[in-house]
């Protein structure tokens, strides 16, 4: 008999984890939609970040100038869309590119170990989030598969040199002020003269010891933009960054945090490719078919790595 779980309702309780259980609970089909299995972390903890999140977004459009009803509206629908249409495929690519390279997966793990207090049943996620490596991967990760197109208002008449993909037939183009400028931001995140291989998910691009190696040239320009920039309608406290981006990177850890502390995980497929096409600025990439690999429930903890 096989027994089929797909669980998508989420709670203050819930991780962000969708898999399909089937004969004797040793095989799963990760998918790329997140969603619910409740009881593996406390109360306090998840509610504390979720509820934060939600504070810090009503927080932003609260000090806004933009306050009509329809404004409202859009902004809350638009952080709703958002939340599941990038950060859902964001933290799935995580953890099946993670898993997809048994070195590294045995490196997070060791970092997972290292910050599990088996008295309180709690990690450090303090200390998770702000582990290197783990935050490599998640750069990575939406360095590869962000599909955002990056907008600037045009305030002033404005004349700007273009040139082919060669640097060849320079042509002057006139913006006219109350115009409006769309750029792909993948122009900059799979450009070869900063990121050698671009098409290659690289989860250690990111760490220190990776630059002028597996990043070259930021020092000439900026080509790491994933979550915008500039000017903003809320008035955020850094820059006009995407106001819910600490909630995607909170989403993508506790599910690599907790999948790989849980189970072990055994790839049986290779890695789906993503969904590209021709459309620019539809969020993340999603992936053209499921990932299916063996989970296998841990009898034991995760040991630090020595």
């Amino acid at each position: 008999m096989v027994k089929q779980y797909h669980l998508l309702n989420l709670s203050r309780k819930d991780i962000f984890f969708a898999w399909h259980r089937t004969t004797g609970g040793d095989k799963a089909v990760l998918t790329n939609t997140c969603s619910a299995i409740n009881g593996w972390t406390s109360r306090s903890t998840t509610q504390k970040v979720l509820e934060g999140s939600v504070r810090s977004l009503y927080d932003n459009f609260a000090i806004s100038t933009h306050k009509s009803p329809a404004d409202m509206a859009g902004y809350f629908f638009a952080i709703i869309f958002a939340s599941k249409s990038n950060s859902v495929p964001a933290a799935f690519l995580v953890l099946a590119n993670t898993v997809a390279d048994p070195a590294l997966k045995a490196e997070i793990e060791g970092i997972i170990a290292k910050h599990y207090n088996p008295e309180s049943d709690e990690y450090d996620w303090t200390a998770l989030l702000g582990d290197p490596l783990i935050n490599s991967c998640f750069k990575e990760t939406v360095r590869l598969n962000a599909n955002i197109i990056s907008g600037r208002h045009i305030t002033d008449d404005l004349t700007v040199k273009v040139a082919d993909q060669n640097g060849d037939d320079v042509k002057d183009v006139r913006l006219r002020a109350g115009s409006t400028v769309m750029m792909p931001l993948n122009m900059l995140h799979w450009d070869p003269e900063v990121y050698p291989e671009p098409m290659k998910w690289i989860g250690t691009r990111f760490l220190e010891q990776s630059k002028g190696l597996l990043i070259r040239n930021t020092d000439k320009m900026r080509a790491y933009a994933p979550w915008g920039g500039g000017g903003h309608i809320f008035l955020l406290s850094d820059c006009g960054q995407c106001p819910g981006r600490s909630l995607a990177v909170l989403e993508a850890v506790i599910k690599l945090v907790y999948t790989l502390a849980r189970f072990e995980v055994e790839p049986i497929e290779d890695l789906p490719a993503p969904i590209i096409g021709d459309r620019y600025g539809g969020g993340v990439f999603k992936p053209a078919r499921g990932y299916r690999a063996k989970l296998t429930r841990r009898k034991t903890p995760l040991v630090p790595v020595a």
